[in-house]
């Protein structure tokens, strides 16, 4: 049904108000947008093509990492030091 509201094909099936229908589609687009974005870090990930895990394997340059310090990259940690997640 979104689809159809920012095409107007809604609005022309069920006989309503088209430039209304669209611009509501704008607005539920928008909001969205500014959900996705605020809650779900869009802007970070919207250029990142990864489907899977497996995708960045080409991206492995095979480097040993058992020396590295995780503790001091500055990236923070996503499992809480109980080992639960969340």
């Amino acid at each position: 049904i979104f689809h159809s509201l920012l095409t107007g094909s809604y609005a022309a099936k069920y006989n309503k108000d088209t430039p209304s229908i669209v611009q509501l589609g704008f607005k539920m687009e928008e909001l969205i947008f500014n959900l996705a974005d605020s809650h779900f870090f869009f802007n970070d990930v919207e250029d990142c093509d990864q489907v899977h895990i497996d995708d960045v394997s080409s991206d492995d340059n095979g480097q040993d990492l058992s020396g590295y310090n995780f503790a001091t990259d500055g990236f923070a940690s996503c499992v809480a030091s109980s080992g639960l997640r969340g």
